[in-house]
């Protein structure tokens, strides 16, 4: 099943964790995903948004982890001490599980969307509906992912972070936000995203 992203992307994520494996092995394997997705989906143009400086930048998060979830954990102070008059926010939670933590996630949120089983392509057209500015992936390769729909871009900057510990090989994903120890300066061959540095530590615990 050569043409199929799901093992394809299953192998990316496992080459993570073996030693026998160099960086740039594993950074191979990424970009092979990432070739079979321009192949089943071809990049397309980003969308317009409206260039007004002033209005509050929309912000979609994307992720399967708005829960009890390590992922959880980290990005919840982001959400905390987000500044409501500059960024507004709206979850795309891709999981069916629930916990009193998603509760406090949605609390969190402008707007909650629950779409574990929205097909890839009508979940684009919503966030582009909702005329997201930056959507921001929290999966990675990880399970629930949905790094199918940043091939369609329903958003016109796509930032991957802290899912996952590597790049996604996708070239319709714009950054990776990362740091200087998980991937020193030199490093930017090894993924195919712009990387951005959070230093010191891409984590806040």
């Amino acid at each position: 099943r050569p043409d199929d992203p799901i093992p394809a992307g299953t192998l990316a994520f496992a080459s993570n964790y073996p030693g026998s494996l160099t960086a740039e092995d594993v950074f191979r394997i990424h970009a092979r995903y990432g070739q079979l997705m321009d192949r089943l989906i071809p990049p397309r143009p980003a969308p317009a948004r409206d260039p007004d400086p002033d209005r509050p930048l929309r912000i979609g998060i994307l992720s399967a982890d708005l829960r009890s979830h390590a992922v959880g954990f980290f990005i919840r102070s982001w959400l905390d001490h987000r500044d409501r008059s500059r960024f507004t926010l709206t979850c795309y939670s891709t999981s069916a599980v629930e916990d009193a933590d998603t509760t406090t996630f949605k609390a969190l949120a402008d707007t909650w969307r629950s779409i574990p089983h929205t097909p890839g392509p009508e979940l684009a057209r919503l966030i582009d509906r909702d005329r997201t500015d930056i959507l921001l992936d929290l999966s990675g390769h990880s399970t629930g992912h949905r790094l199918g729909i940043m091939n369609l871009r329903p958003a016109p900057v796509q930032v991957t972070y802290l899912g996952c510990p590597n790049t996604t090989g996708l070239r319709s994903v714009d950054y990776r936000i990362v740091d200087s120890i998980t991937d020193p300066p030199g490093s930017e061959p090894l993924s195919t995203e712009r990387l951005w540095r959070l230093d010191p530590c891409l984590l806040c615990y």
